[in-house]
């Protein structure tokens, strides 16, 4: 196998890293699974600073990603995964931004008119009937 394929018995590659640079992957690491949940308590909670706090994360994560693909040797594979990755949560954290925001400006006003009104019924959807018996079952 020296034409340059892989052999399909081997595993996956091992990459020996210093202690410097290895401090420096598990910062970036650490960065991006924190931007990931970020992002995803997002989408749960639909909260917009949960994607600000995640997309600021995720850019930190790529600016020292950039820093570490200008050295040489193995670890600019390890950087060049980890930007991909990086490129990949801040798209991700700005889909969740935009529909944050686009959910508040559309319940805006009908939350406002429920508050001032006192009408609370307006919030739920009319399908529900909320003065129905006290049975759970129905």
């Amino acid at each position: 196998m020296d034409n340059g394929q892989k052999d399909p018995q081997k595993g996956p590659q091992t990459i020996l890293l210093g202690a410097a640079e290895a401090q420096e992957v598990k910062s970036i690491r650490n960065f991006l699974i924190i931007a990931l949940v970020f992002c995803i308590c997002s989408v749960i909670i639909a909260g917009i600073p949960f994607s600000i706090a995640g997309m600021v994360c995720a850019i930190i994560a790529l600016r020292k990603t950039l820093k570490l693909s200008k050295r040489k040797g193995n670890i600019a594979q390890v950087a060049q995964r980890f930007k991909i990755f990086s490129i990949v949560v801040i798209v991700a954290c700005a889909v969740t931004l935009v529909l944050s925001v686009v959910t508040a400006v559309v319940l805006y006003p009908l939350v406002m008119e429920a508050v001032q009104s006192g009408e609370y019924s307006k919030l739920v959807p009319s399908g529900t009937d909320s003065s129905g018996g006290s049975s759970t079952w129905g």
